[in-house]
């Protein structure tokens, strides 16, 4: 076989004992294409290894270390609309990177933990597959196809104080007053966090049915009084897990606001996802208070953060909501 020279670092292609065009490499079905090139000590042979022509096997080995790791080197072209990923960077000149997408697997290592989570991110559903499925019948979809769950809507009000939700106690009604409901009515931060500064004001407090601070925060959307109550405020976190004489969460009426907020919903997601899987007294979910024309940005929301529906495989969200 013919070979370059070692100062010589490009890449030529030989079909039998002729030379081929280095920028339009053979596209027969059943044409064999071999290469040697050679640079600092590095020894490299391509050959096609499939009837497809976008696909070749490239082995590089050091003549100084016989141990050197293979490579299998997959060329696919980017219009390809299968969904394959692409990258910028070429690693040869097989192909242009405007042109291909190259993607290179260690045949010696065994796929890690990023390639799996693509494959599993690769394999489920999409929001857009079905415009006509509502966010919660998305969501089971979901995590049933992520996680092997099988999640059950529960009402809210058969839930126990004790071992769910936090029970209202006598400080949390005291702690209601005239001037945080107004503060928190007209979305004065300034004041609540002058309040709990200086006084030390408790912010975990509701009315005698339930109504919480947090959720007259996310029924209005106001973004900037949530980060203070769930993210701001230093020591005990303020729990989300309260419900109304309704038995309505903060996530209810979060998905009752006008528009959707998604940063707060995204907060109280990742204090708890399981608020996504209960019902008030008339048997809604959160998702059901949202209006229709909202279905495909709440189902991409769920989508986008389905990592943090992984809390749902732990034991004290198994027993109860799968």
């Amino acid at each position: 076989m013919n070979q370059t020279s070692p100062a010589d670092s490009s890449l030529l292609f030989f079909k039998q004992d002729s030379v081929v065009d280095n920028n339009n490499p053979p596209s027969s079905n059943t044409s064999t294409l071999s290469t040697t090139t050679s640079n600092n000590g590095m020894v490299s042979t391509v050959s096609t290894v499939s009837r497809k022509p976008q696909q070749y096997l490239c082995k590089s080995k050091r003549s100084a270390s016989p141990k050197h790791s293979r490579y299998t080197m997959t060329v696919s072209n980017a219009s390809n609309t299968s969904g394959s990923s692409s990258t910028s960077r070429a690693v040869s000149p097989l192909c242009s990177p405007s042109q291909h997408a190259v993607i290179i697997k260690d045949e010696d290592e065994t796929v890690g933990p990023r390639q799996e989570e693509l494959k599993q991110q690769l394999s489920l559903p999409k929001p857009s597959d079905d415009e006509s499925m509502n966010p919660d019948a998305y969501l089971k979809l979901l995590v049933e196809t992520r996680y092997g769950l099988k999640p059950v809507v529960k009402p809210t009000l058969d839930l126990s104080d004790n071992d769910f939700f936090t029970p209202i106690t006598p400080e949390q009604l005291a702690a209601y007053t005239n001037e945080i409901v107004l503060a928190g009515r007209d979305g004065d931060v300034a004041t609540l966090k002058k309040m709990y500064v200086t006084s030390g004001h408790r912010m975990e407090c509701c009315n005698r049915f339930g109504e919480s601070l947090l959720h007259m925060a996310c029924r209005r959307g106001f973004q900037d009084m949530v980060q203070f109550l769930l993210v701001d405020i230093e020591g005990p976190q303020l729990s989300v897990r309260i419900r109304d004489d309704c038995g309505r969460t903060p996530f209810h009426d979060a998905c009752w606001c006008a528009a959707p907020n998604l940063t707060i919903c995204k907060w109280l997601l990742e204090r708890d996802p399981s608020l996504l899987l209960m019902s008030d007294k008339r048997g809604h979910t959160p998702f059901q208070y949202a209006r229709q024309q909202h279905w495909g940005t709440w189902k991409k929301f769920v989508y986008d953060n389905v990592e943090l529906l992984n809390a749902l495989s732990k034991e004290e969200y198994r027993s109860v909501f799968c």
